[in-house]
């Protein structure tokens, strides 16, 4: 039996959900964790799951997804698991049907890249392999943070097209994408976007994501100030702001195929933790 759950989600159902991914990564040696964004299950926010679907045979689960559309873009992002194959490309199957009734403008599922029925699984439902991002973790920064008089100003109104432009600019993103990006961070307490100024310039943004554990997302530097140290600069800025507040680790996401940005942050100290496969539906 397929079961549906829309938020907000109860701390029975987060429990549940909580003990079988844990028993499913133990067995298997895979992370789940984090593609069915199980920390962010039980917030009341915009990067919430939302829905939650859990197949039972009888009692017992066999296989669970998420669904989240972070930016609220209908760019439909799915992680799921589940105890075999074919349960796998069931779950997902009536996972995809369900979110073509909502008329989506995409539909990706993320997966660690170890979880071989699931790559199998969507393989079989004609999934294409498109992106593979790195997860890594800083506890301890590497290196001196570069001589650059950068400052980390918290967003304002008054910078907003600047913003703007420098996520246009650095990631390519259209003008829907870009605000978007802003508009998540205004509207989450647990994240604050930032803009690195140089002599009072807007020339990039950073934001940084305060909740159980600390992450950082939206690095960008104008390409006209990239290779001057400003990214190194920024990073090092934000990772002690962060330790500082008591955290005891900072964690990002990163294409694989992004090699520059990928030394970087090794360079800064940061050590892969987990990969993950991105699936166009």
């Amino acid at each position: 039996m397929l079961k549906k759950f829309p938020p907000p989600f109860s701390t029975e159902l987060y429990e549940q959900l909580s003990l079988w991914v844990s028993q499913q990564q133990n067995v298997r040696g895979i992370n789940l964790e984090v593609p069915l964004n199980l920390s962010s299950v039980l917030e009341e926010e915009d990067g919430s799951p939302d829905f939650i679907y859990i197949l039972y045979q009888g009692d017992k689960m066999t296989a669970a997804g998420s669904v989240v559309d972070i930016l609220k873009t209908k760019d439909y992002e799915i992680g799921f698991a589940a105890s075999d194959e074919q349960t796998a490309r069931g779950l997902m199957s009536v996972i995809h049907q369900d979110l073509l009734s909502l008329f989506p403008t995409s539909i990706t599922a993320v997966i660690d890249e170890r979880a071989t029925l699931e790559k199998n699984a969507l393989l079989e439902l004609g999934a294409n392999n498109e992106v593979c991002e790195a997860q890594l973790m800083v506890s301890q920064l590497s290196g001196e943070k570069p001589a650059v008089p950068i400052e980390l100003v918290e967003y304002h109104f008054s910078r907003h097209n600047d913003y703007r432009e420098v996520l246009m600019d650095s990631f390519g993103d259209e003008v829907e994408e870009a605000e978007a990006i802003i508009q998540l961070s205004l509207s989450q307490p647990s994240r604050t976007l930032y803009g690195i100024h140089v002599n009072g310039a807007t020339v990039g943004t950073i934001n940084l994501i305060r909740s159980d554990d600390a992450f950082i997302t939206a690095l960008a530097v104008r390409p006209s100030h990239q290779k001057k140290g400003i990214g190194r600069a920024a990073l090092h800025e934000a990772v002690n702001m962060l330790f500082e507040e008591g955290y005891r680790s900072v964690s990002l996401d990163v294409e694989i195929k992004n090699t520059h940005a990928l030394k970087l942050y090794e360079e800064v100290g940061f050590q892969v933790q987990n990969i993950f496969q991105f699936f166009k539906m």
